[in-house]
């Protein structure tokens, strides 16, 4: 498109060579009908670079979003193993740094951690709606876990 519309200004500057009144109606339709091509063509190329930029922005902006849901995941979850005699809630990933907690994500995918693998998606799901909504009713996140729990029927 953007070859094109060079093209299209290189012929109206040789139709624009011409001096004005030695042009008859034919031809000023020429430079007029060049001109519109031209402005079409612009914005039509206009219209494609903006919705690639809209869909690469909102691209960028989902994985920001997924990358803060992750952090809230990996640095807000803890676990009580009620099997151990005065049972202290434990940080479910370890580390200091969010790297070394993602690393220890990782690892549980990887050995299928039990703990790990019966609670990831509701975490997510959980933080989730709390991040995209200003609902931060204890009903409603009962509901929700109710939900994916099983427990309670989806509306």
């Amino acid at each position: 498109a953007a070859g094109e519309i060079g093209d299209l200004q290189s012929r109206l500057t040789i139709l624009n060579l011409k001096p004005e009144s030695e042009r008859d109606e034919d031809y000023k339709k020429k430079i007029e009908s060049v001109t519109s091509e031209i402005l079409q063509r612009r914005k039509t190329l206009i219209e494609k670079e903006t919705s690639y930029m809209t869909l690469f922005n909102h691209t960028a902006d989902i994985k920001a979003q997924n990358r803060a849901i992750l952090w809230y995941v990996l640095n807000l979850t803890q676990f009580k193993d009620n099997s151990k005699k005065n049972a202290e809630f434990e940080w479910l990933f370890p580390g200091k740094t969010f790297e070394a907690k993602e690393a220890a994500m990782f690892d549980y995918e990887e050995n299928k951690n039990e703990i790990y693998e019966k609670c990831y998606s509701k975490l997510a799901s959980i933080i989730s709606y709390w991040f995209f909504t200003s609902n931060t009713e204890k009903e409603e996140f009962d509901r929700i876990i109710g939900e994916i729990d099983g427990t309670i029927p989806t509306e």
